[in-house]
């Protein structure tokens, strides 16, 4: 049903806390934008450490956690765990 909805009104009030949370999760890049084109093992052989790798390869190849998940043996929530302490890594200010 959520589907349906007119995607102006996906913040209203009426609709509930969780359906209004995820009209708004970011999403992994689509085509174009700044996307690259590399792939998950490019990624991996490119970057310092697996987890460079892994948020590498979702921010900037828009390859999906499950995909990522899939091919390295991991669940989606431990990938989801990895690309996001590397966001928070790289937020705080180096000294």
């Amino acid at each position: 049903m959520q589907a349906l909805a007119d995607p102006a009104r996906a913040q209203a009030v009426e609709v509930p806390q969780a359906q209004r949370s995820t009209a708004t999760r970011r999403a992994a890049p689509q085509a174009g934008a700044g996307r690259i084109e590399r792939t998950l093992a490019q990624w991996l052989k490119s970057c310092e450490n697996r987890d460079e790798a892994l948020w590498q390869a979702y921010t900037q190849s828009g390859i999906r956690m499950t995909e990522t998940a899939q091919t390295l043996g991991l669940s989606v929530s431990r990938v989801s765990r990895v690309i996001s302490r590397v966001e928070a890594q790289r937020r705080q200010p180096k000294p």
